[in-house]
Formats: C-alpha cells, structure tokens, sequence
C-alpha cells in the first residue's frame, strides 16, 4: 500500500534545532490516517561535523576533478590539499551516527517515530517528503536516516516549504515519453554514455541537444507539444543559492536566465527534469519556485562513473514499472557498489518534489490515451465482425449440433437438487382398482367414489394445486355431485 509522510521542519536548522515539526500521514487516497507535532533540539555538534566532512568532501572531489561535473576554478586549486581516505570514512560513518542519535530523541521518538510505526507496514510503498528552505538541510544526506532501513519501500525526497499547482494546457497521448536531452559542455568529462543510455530507451521521442546555444535552448524549450522530462548532463554548480550550468565553452546560465522558456514547457507538460550533473540543490531551488512536478539533482560534486551508473541503474527501475522514488532508492543504493573509489556515492541522487503532484510512473508519462484509441479500432471491427458472422451461422442451424453437446455437457454437471418436500405424489395401483366393485372398474382406472375420497383429503390437507391423471372412458362423466363441484371448483 502506497503511503505519503510529510515532515514540515519549518524554521530552524542543526544549531538552532527545529522548534515546531508538523507531520502527517496519509494513504493513496488522501485520506489522513495521522497527525503530530514535535520539535528536535539543537545539535550544534552534529552542524560541526557536517561542515568538517562537507570540506572533506570537497577536497576529494578536486583530486579527481579531470573527471568531475563539477567546474572547478584554477584559483581554487590548492596543490597542498590532502586528505586521508580513512579520515573521510570515518567522518562519515561519525555523520551518520550523530544523526540518528539527533533523531532518537526521546520526546521525537514519543511523539512522532513510535506512532508512525504503529501505522506502517515494512511491505509499504513510503514516500517521506521533507518540507523545509533550509540550504544546509536540504544538501544534508537524509538516506543515512536508519528508519529507511526498517522500511524498504521508502525514499526521502524534498519539497519547499510554500508550493502550488501548475495548470498544464498540454499532456502527451501519444503513447510515447517526450525526452529532450540537453549535453551541455563536456570539458574533461565522458557525456557520450549519458547519450547512449537515453537511446537505449523504449518507447521514447528523443531530441538531443549538443552543446546548444541559449537560443537553440529557448527554441526547444517554447515547442507547443510540450515534453515530458527535461535532462541535462553536463557541467553545473551552485553560486550563493543559484543553480549555474555551462551549456557550451561561453555560456553559463542560471534556472532565472531561462525562467519563462521553463515555466512554458512546465504548462505543457513536462513533469520531470533529471540533471545528472554536479551540485544541483541550486537549480532544484529555483525550479521550485516554478512549481515543476518532480526534479532530480546531485548534492555533491558527481564524478563520470557514478553519473553513468545512477543513470542506467534509475531508467532501468523506471522504465519496468517501478515509481519515480522506488526507481531512484533502486539506482541510488547501486551506487553503493563504487564506494570502494568514490565515497559516499549513494548520499548523492536526491527528489524535490511537488506536494500537489503523485510521483509519476512510466506508464504515467507516456500518457497512452490516443494509442488506446487507435489499438481499439481494429478490435471493434473484428468485435463487429465475430458478432455477425455468429448470428448467421445460427441463422443457418450450422450451430445446432454444438449447442446441443453444449447443453447435455453442462446439464450433466449439474448438482442434484433432491426431492421437493412441497410435492405428493399419489399413485394409483393394481391393488387399488382391485378394492373396487367390478362394476366401477369397468368405467375407468379409479372409481368417481374413491376418486371423490382421494380429493377431499386432498383438500382437507390445504393443497394449492391438485393435478389428476386418471384414465375414464371416453364420454363418462361424474355420477356423484360432490364430485363434480370438487373437479369444477379445481
């Protein structure tokens, strides 16, 4: 069963705790099955050692940087950097512990964790949406959260704490998944695979973009019949809360520098933009702001490999059919598999989601109405045809033989249905045409006597309906009145 768990975190952050935590829980159906408030204290220990793994982080990112989406400037290179390999995972292993240990609060755990689980299933299908502007709380890597782990089905995704739905004036129903594909500057970094993957793709409409200007960007972006998902590989970055991406070798651009092209393919239908780039929760935040549906980015500088392998490992879930959050824990916890080269590899692919809008599906986005249209012609007209073709056949009796078999087959298994304890049946015997005179056995098989007897405790037992098959002969009627008026009044 599908079940939705908003956490509105409202203001606050780790130093200054979270003073006024609103949560709800609420099936497919909407209906709300519980509401609680709770607070979590500061941890201004927990804030430290984030900022310590975060720098961390960074550092690790530059030594692999020829290989990074993430633009670094040469005035940033610092040739005296180093890092331990066993210091970062040790940072992070401790992140992760003062983490739960901030959330195994004992008034969190009261008020708001134990009465959760009294209404979850580990079988449910969970998507727990995080409502909170908070920069540092939305990079901060919530799939450490060890209540993901008692729950399989789950997945943390994010949303701002205002949000509205959009009216679209498009939705696809073609039958296929509206792609533009964006691959902007691919300096030091492999973008041909991003391609390949998407190519690889069933029941798509592609449109690959290499390296375009803003005004082939725009161009696309304006199209009347809309799209579906929007993805861009490439070089990106946050400045000062903006989302950056570099489209080619002189253009950089921010979600602001594309705003109303954006919020044009928003009302045609595009419900999701996926960019398999570096230090995404920028541009995630301005396209927020425009209300899209569904939005997936990278916290953290994203290396090539880890970038090809989520997005192979996440189209593969999708496209079979598993929900946008499935699809995405699926890839994410792949990753796991390239830790030994790229810490914390999972903590990277993140959701934003709009409230207002169900995660989507495949099925979902390839909006299939007009394809049933066209499929259920000829199954009509051979419908059509089956059904005339029969009614002739009958017609003709060339059906008669099949019917009849038919009927005696089923007719033999039926169930017996016993005696009806409602009907008598009076039978006449050679012993009681033996009782009578010889002279009253000459007229018929029962005598009008013994007859005119028969019939009065017939009716003397109430009897609704009385049925006679007693042979006379032919001409001779009743001698005795009483007889007559009893055959008359039956």
């Amino acid at each position: 069963m599908s079940k939705f768990i908003v956490f509105d975190l409202g203001e606050g952050d780790f130093k200054t705790g979270l003073s006024s935590i609103r949560v709800t829980l609420s099936d497919a159906n909407s209906s709300l099955l519980l509401q609680c408030i709770s607070s979590l204290p500061p941890a201004p220990q927990l804030a430290q050692i984030y900022g310590n793994w975060y720098q961390l982080y960074q550092i690790f990112a530059q030594s692999y940087s020829a290989h990074n989406r993430l633009e670094i400037l040469a005035s940033n290179q610092d040739d005296s950097l180093r890092f331990s390999d066993v210091e970062l995972c040790n940072l992070s292993k401790k992140l992760g512990l003062e983490f739960n240990k901030w959330l195994e609060s004992q008034s969190f755990l009261r008020e708001v964790i134990n009465p959760l689980c009294r209404e979850l299933n580990r079988q449910d299908d969970i998507q727990i949406i995080l409502q909170t502007n908070n920069l540092c709380l939305r990079q901060f890597p919530w799939n450490i959260w060890t209540f993901l782990h008692d729950y399989p089905q789950s997945e943390i995704t994010l949303s701002a704490l205002t949000f509205a739905r959009v009216q679209k004036v498009n939705t696809n129903s073609t039958g296929k998944i509206r792609v533009l594909g964006v691959f902007g500057n691919c300096k030091n970094i492999n973008l041909q695979k991003d391609q390949d993957i998407l190519k690889g793709l069933q029941s798509v409409n592609l449109k690959l973009l290499i390296e375009p200007d803003r005004q082939e960007l725009q161009k696309y972006l304006w199209d009347k019949n809309g799209w579906d998902i929007l993805f861009f590989a490439g070089h990106s970055q946050t400045r000062e809360g903006q989302g950056i991406i570099h489209l080619n070798d002189n253009e950089q651009l921010s979600i602001q520098d594309l705003k109303y092209a954006l919020n044009q393919a928003i009302a045609n239908g595009l419900q999701l933009a996926i960019f398999n780039s570096c230090d995404g929760i920028g541009l995630a935040n301005q396209l927020e702001d425009l209300h899209i549906p569904q939005v997936i980015v990278m916290r953290y500088p994203l290396p090539d490999a880890v970038a090809h392998e989520f997005l192979k490992y996440f189209l593969t879930a999708f496209s079979q059919g598993a929900s946008l959050p499935a699809a995405i824990r699926q890839g994410r916890e792949q990753l796991q598999g390239l830790e030994d080269k790229f810490f914390c590899a999972s903590w990277l692919p993140v959701l934003i989601q709009n409230p207002t809008t169900a995660p989507s599906t495949w099925k979902s986005l390839q909006g299939n109405t007009n394809s049933w249209r066209r499929g259920s012609k000829p199954i009509l007209a051979t419908s059509f045809i089956s059904t005339i073709l029969i009614m002739l056949l009958r017609s003709w009796g060339c059906l008669q033989s099949l019917e009849l078999l038919g009927y005696d087959y089923f007719m033999r298994w039926r169930l017996q249905e016993g005696v009806d304890t409602r009907l008598l049946l009076i039978t006449i015997t050679e012993e009681d045409i033996a009782l009578q005179d010889r002279q009253e056995r000459e007229k018929g098989s029962l005598s009008d006597r013994f007859l005119e007897k028969a019939l009065l405790k017939l009716e003397a037992s109430q009897a609704t309906a009385i049925g006679l098959d007693v042979y006379r002969e032919q001409g001779v009627k009743p001698n005795h009145p009483t007889l007559a008026q009893l055959i008359g009044n039956s």
